[in-house]
């Protein structure tokens, strides 16, 4: 089988290059958006590599064989079959075919929403939780008759979004939401857990990034005082407020060099920033480039 396109718009079989940016990926274009308004993707991989990238949508890979590494935020860990990873926002990763051969797995990328609604609890969602760690979980493995299960659904759902009528949505979602459950009865009782306050928080700085969200203002909307939410994220997610709101519009302004001739002027408000010396100083730390190299740089990758 011929290694199929990637959800996020990467290209297929790109040499893995740590020395560089990582690129951006995005849910814009993936099929389900277009023709049943759900931002959900699955793709079934044989194929290379692909550099290193990070995302704001979630990202759920099940390995099918003992083939190939994945490399998330600098570890290196081998590809075995029926292995699992959950991957957020924060997890900078890269998959590493073998030379000469291929990886297999299935792919499946997501926005929080499918999971929760338009509007998200103030509980903790115990299938969402370890995508929202800023530090990766663990990747586990499933049984195998609990493999054979998670595989089965995900030939259900590539073959329900092939061809959607007006039941699929339904179907697909209920489906996934099946999925999510056969592997989260496999992660360690400890793995993952965040706040279903901070999880609120993370999703709002995933969704409202350009607004000046201030700390008090979070606090306010999830009910506690803002020393208490400052605690809170931090103590789960082991960063600040401030430099997850940062990381986020970073990713946001390097999706739009990438992807748009938008004026850096304009670019910079559109990904939450207000003054131009201070994101040119931030982009630079972050990446080692100013955005008109980094814009460069995306675009020679992408010839």
């Amino acid at each position: 089988m011929a290694h199929e396109r990637a959800p996020h718009d990467l290209p297929p079989h790109v040499s893995p290059s740590p020395g560089r940016p990582p690129l951006v990926a995005t849910l814009d274009r993936v099929p389900l958006r277009r023709s049943l308004g759900i931002p959900l993707h699955i793709a079934h991989y044989t194929g290379g590599s692909f550099q290193t990238h990070y995302h704001s949508f979630l990202e759920l890979i099940i390995v099918n064989s003992d083939s190939g590494h994945n490399v998330i935020a600098g570890k290196r860990t081998p590809f075995r079959s029926r292995q699992v990873y959950e991957l957020g926002m924060f997890h900078p990763h890269r998959i590493e075919g073998p030379e000469g051969g291929h990886c297999d797995y299935f792919n499946l990328t997501f926005a929080p929403e499918v999971v929760l609604g338009p509007r998200p609890p103030l509980s903790n969602d115990p299938l969402l939780a370890p995508f929202y760690s800023t530090a990766p979980a663990e990747s586990f493995r499933l049984s195998e008759q609990d493999y054979d299960r998670a595989v089965a659904v995900c030939r259900s759902l590539l073959i329900e979004t092939a061809h959607p009528d007006r039941y699929s949505a339904s179907i697909v979602l209920g489906q996934f939401h099946a999925l999510l459950a056969i592997v989260a009865r496999h992660r360690r009782a400890d793995s993952g857990i965040v706040d279903g306050r901070v999880q609120t928080v993370l999703r709002i700085i995933t969704e409202r990034f350009e607004e000046p969200l201030p700390t008090h203002e979070l606090a306010s909307i999830v009910g506690v005082s803002s020393s208490r939410l400052a605690q809170l994220f931090r103590e789960f997610t082991g960063t600040t407020i401030r430099e997850a709101l940062l990381r986020r519009r970073l990713t946001e302004a390097k999706r739009l060099l990438a992807t748009t001739n938008l004026p850096i002027t304009e670019l910079l408000h559109a990904a939450g920033f207000n003054d131009v010396s201070y994101f040119n100083r931030c982009f630079r730390s972050d990446t080692g480039l100013t955005p008109r190299q980094y814009r460069k740089s995306a675009g020679d990758r992408a010839g």
